[in-house]
């Protein structure tokens, strides 16, 4: 299940920020489109038997992050007693709940994927300068979130396509 040591790797991953590739993306401005070069980023860190992904957008380098989501993939082939379908349909609702409270996210915004016995965690961040607030209990200003500064510091800590 989702433990402790997620959660203190979640807050690492957050604190950090991400690594980039390019990839163009249009935007519209009233009746004029032009190309707007959205940076992204993926990338990854594990602790035993759980794989957590990090994706992380913005405008570009110099702009703050806009969009991010986390995945957490929790391996159960070592648990014998798990079935991750069964753990879902019994106390799915419950453990999302549990793990939006411990992320200072909304449930709504925990989502869980079954693939054999991997069990995914899906959170999307909607807003994360507010997101990061919550989870750390302090001010974090936009210079927190510019993406070639977050990248730069995921970089040392995380492994990133």
């Amino acid at each position: 299940m989702f433990r402790k040591s997620s959660a203190a790797l979640l807050a690492a991953v957050l604190l950090l920020g991400g690594c980039s590739s390019a990839a163009p993306k249009k935007a519209a401005d009233s009746a004029v489109s032009s190309e707007v070069k959205m940076v992204s980023t993926i990338c990854k860190g594990e602790e035993g038997q759980e794989t957590m992904t990090v994706y992380m957008e913005a405008p570009g380098e110099d702009e703050v992050v806009t969009n991010m989501s986390i995945t957490v993939s929790i391996n159960t082939v070592e648990d014998d007693d798990v079935d991750p379908q069964e753990m879902i349909d019994t106390v799915g609702e419950e453990l999302k709940t549990q793990i939006a409270e411990g992320l200072g996210a909304e449930a709504e915004n925990v989502t869980f994927e079954v693939e054999g016995d991997i069990l995914n965690v899906l959170i999307s961040i909607p807003e994360p300068k507010d997101f990061m607030q919550s989870l750390l209990g302090e001010e974090v200003t936009d210079e927190d979130l510019i993406f070639k500064n977050a990248k730069k510091d995921l970089a040392a800590a995380f492994t990133c396509e």
